[in-house]
């Protein structure tokens, strides 16, 4: 089974630093176990790598109008109608911050991780899990889903 003090380092990141970059504030959903990932082109996926003494991926999911509002208030609310290279760069860049925050947090714990760069994909999108277990977790805003955060880890016990 997954255990939170894997899990929460990036939910409080993806907490804090949603607030901080984008004012946004965020709340934990109930977290549930996926076998694979299917997303619509209305999705826009962060994808990160994560390696040191856990190895895997979190892949932060926004539907796309969230991630509009997000690109925007990011951009000190430049309107964003649409997803071009400037809105999905921001978006990459808040990938960025949230996991790097996630390793600083690690690392007071004494866990020392690395991130890759972020890869940024949106349109359709079918991702397998290969028989590792992905946890996701629902982030809401004002008690409504708002974005997902996908964790598939293996730790180096």
């Amino acid at each position: 089974m997954v255990d939170v003090n894997v899990i929460n380092p990036f939910l409080e990141a993806a907490i804090s630093t949603l607030e901080m970059v984008a004012q946004i504030k965020l709340t934990v959903g109930k977290p549930f176990l996926r076998e694979n990932l299917d997303f619509s082109d209305e999705n826009v996926l962060t994808i990160v790598g994560i390696t040191g003494a856990m190895k895997g991926r979190v892949i932060m999911a926004l539907p796309a109008s969230n991630a509009k509002n997000v690109a925007s208030n990011m951009m000190m609310g430049m309107p964003v109608d649409e997803l071009n290279e400037m809105a999905l760069s921001a978006l990459s860049e808040l990938g960025n911050m949230t996991m790097g925050t996630a390793a600083t947090i690690f690392s007071t714990k004494n866990v020392l991780i690395d991130i890759t760069p972020p890869m940024i994909q949106h349109g359709t999108v079918k991702m397998e899990t290969f028989n590792s277990q992905m946890i996701c977790v629902p982030m809401l805003k004002d008690g409504t889903d708002f974005m997902e955060i996908n964790i598939i880890l293996k730790t180096n016990n």
